[in-house]
């Protein structure tokens, strides 16, 4: 069995390479202006991603649009985008016309107001950032940094970032700044929160509820949680690796073009050019005459 060189750190599922900046620009507040940049907070690589396979070959399977109704695939310069206005009913949009609608990516993020960070309900945070200064706003970086940690507040900025209006809320974390997008107002769901009937609790329970959230307080330590299945998937993905069980296959080679003999081919329509194919002459004026109607 071919040794392999497989582990669960290093490859494909754990790759955490270096983040790379989303947003480079300029952050200004008033008068003040400082060069940032911003990358993800998060990373997708610890996240295990499976590809679908032909179970005859082994080989992935390339996803394709059909049409509803032929389920003929439909090539990528026949696809367009549409808008369902009503049920069956579309308006239809080219790539150029979303582009136009598009903002562009801005180089400056203005701070529009400041506001205490406890107000910011959670369930605005999209996705968090770390907020860096680039090249010469380490200072300007710094005061604002210590600015919003001593007053308890949070800076709210107004960009554009991947060709999308965006606000961005930039708080204070243990030492530096943390930025996270906000989704809009129409984008919650607020009608979909439950109301609590504080009337339906009574006061020995209240009592018991308060000493069972005592008995199970704690420091929030997020590396005591861990995701318990993608843990069992990597043993499985481990064990198959161990046992050999892992499935080598040959990709089909493209079909290739015929070798093409230049001089027998030059030759070949020399031949061609010197007989031509008899044909009728065409009528003097009767083909080039065109009948207009109306």
């Amino acid at each position: 069995m071919k040794e392999n060189s497989f582990a669960l750190t290093g490859n494909r599922m754990n790759d955490m390479a270096a983040p790379r900046a989303v947003w480079k620009g300029f952050l200004k507040v008033g008068s003040v202006t400082c060069g940032v940049k911003i990358v993800g907070a998060t990373s997708e690589a610890s996240k295990i991603h499976f590809k679908i396979l032909n179970r005859k070959d082994g080989l992935p399977v390339k996803s394709v649009y059909a049409d509803e109704k032929t389920g003929k695939t439909v090539d990528a310069e026949d696809q367009v985008k549409g808008f369902e206005v009503e049920k069956d009913r579309y308006v239809k949009f080219e790539s150029e016309e979303l582009a136009a609608i598009a903002p562009k990516n801005s180089p400056d993020m203005e701070i529009v107001e400041f506001v205490k960070a406890e107000e910011i309900d959670p369930v605005y945070l999209e996705t968090s950032y770390y907020v860096a200064p680039d090249a010469g706003g380490e200072k300007p970086y710094s005061l604002l940094y210590e600015a919003l940690k001593k007053s308890g507040f949070a800076a709210i900025g107004e960009f554009v970032m991947h060709r999308r209006d965006q606000i961005l809320v930039l708080r204070p974390g243990s030492q530096g700044l943390i930025g996270h997008t906000l989704f809009y107002e129409d984008e919650v769901r607020r009608k979909d929160e439950f109301a609590a009937d504080a009337g339906l609790v009574g006061a020995k329970e209240m009592d018991l509820a308060m000493k069972l959230v005592d008995a199970l307080k704690g420091k929030f330590e997020p590396e005591k949680f861990k995701d318990k299945y993608r843990e069992r998937l990597q043993a499985a993905i481990a064990a198959k690796v161990e046992t050999g069980a892992v499935a080598e296959v040959s990709r089909r080679e493209a079909a290739k073009a015929p070798v093409v003999d230049i001089m027998a081919a030059l030759q070949e329509s020399l031949k061609k050019a010197r007989k031509p194919v008899a044909r009728e002459a065409p009528a003097p004026e009767k083909k080039r005459t065109r009948k207009v109607s109306g």
